[in-house]
């Protein structure tokens, strides 16, 4: 789905949103997979990005920091960036299958699986809220500047959750405005 500016954006799908403009806040909406908004204290500029596993296997953080350092104006570097990360499905309740955890694997998130263990899980799980830390470390960003209490989504009294109540569920929703 790539990565949008919000100020020239049609309405239309993307896995992130990157705006200079206090006009057009960036945002996403999420329901099990991860929100994670970046401000850039350098130039200003600000992304809202959508992380699902798909995501973060292809490093669509990763890609969002690059973009916001390339974009011109004042010097930006990834170390002065800030990040929150969002709720999202938990890893005691994610389970995917062999060629999910597979592709963390061969795409350097293998930290962020937690493999079958006898009598505690069947199938391996995934733990977002690492896979997002780590991508965001390697893209650049010091971990003092990551934010973000790893609370799942599963939890319906507080939470949407798509693994829980279907495609109809209602979506959280999370956005960041330049100053």
């Amino acid at each position: 789905n790539g990565i949008v500016q919000a100020a020239n954006a049609e309405m239309r799908e993307a896995d992130a949103v990157i705006s200079d403009n206090a006009s057009f806040p960036a945002g996403i909406r999420t329901a099990d997979c991860m929100g994670i908004l970046i401000a850039c204290p350098a130039t200003g500029r600000v992304a809202a990005v959508h992380a699902g596993w798909r995501g973060l296997v292809s490093d669509i953080p990763g890609d969002v920091v690059n973009t916001l350092k390339s974009m011109g104006g004042p010097a930006s570097h990834p170390s002065q960036m800030i990040a929150a990360l969002g709720p999202s499905i938990g890893s005691q309740v994610y389970e995917v299958g062999p060629e999910v955890a597979k592709k963390f694997s061969e795409n350097g998130l293998s930290k962020s699986i937690l493999h079958p263990e006898n009598g505690i899980r069947e199938k391996s799980h995934i733990d977002v809220h690492r896979a997002a830390t780590q991508r965001l470390i390697d893209a650049g960003l010091r971990p003092a500047k990551i934010d973000g209490n790893p609370l799942c989504t599963s939890n319906i009294a507080l939470f949407f959750s798509y693994r829980n109540e279907g495609p109809d569920c209602g979506r959280l929703m999370a956005a960041i405005s330049p100053r």
